[in-house]
């Protein structure tokens, strides 16, 4: 996991637990995470990697889909979603989804075109 989170360039909260992960390199390189976190490990993953809650917008959630499998964010009743664009580098699209019980699914989708 630490070999992707440096390729992403994203610091991963250390309570957290893989759901599913995919990787396709070619022309295109693609990377996608889904991870599953407690609310605490949520508020330092948006600290570590200096992101602001506020410009989550679930408006942005279609820069996730399509569903494959595990990677389902159609399912997630809110998917605050964020992306960053890097100027000639990577595309990073980031969505989180709120659950009972204080649980955080996160949805990292990093690429390059």
């Amino acid at each position: 996991m630490s070999d992707l989170a440096k390729k992403i360039g994203l610091i991963l909260p250390e309570s957290v637990r893989v759901v599913g992960t995919r990787e396709e390199a070619g022309i295109d390189e693609l990377v996608q995470l889904k991870l599953e976190t407690d609310s605490l490990g949520f508020q330092k993953f948006l600290a570590a990697n200096r992101l602001d809650r506020t410009a989550f917008e679930d408006a942005q959630r279609a820069l996730l889909l399509p569903d494959a499998g595990w990677w389902d964010p159609s399912k997630a009743a809110s998917l605050p979603t964020i992306q960053l664009r890097r100027p000639k580098g990577p595309t990073l699209n980031i969505g989180y989804a709120p659950k009972p019980g204080g649980v955080v699914d996160l949805y990292i989708m990093w690429f390059t075109t």
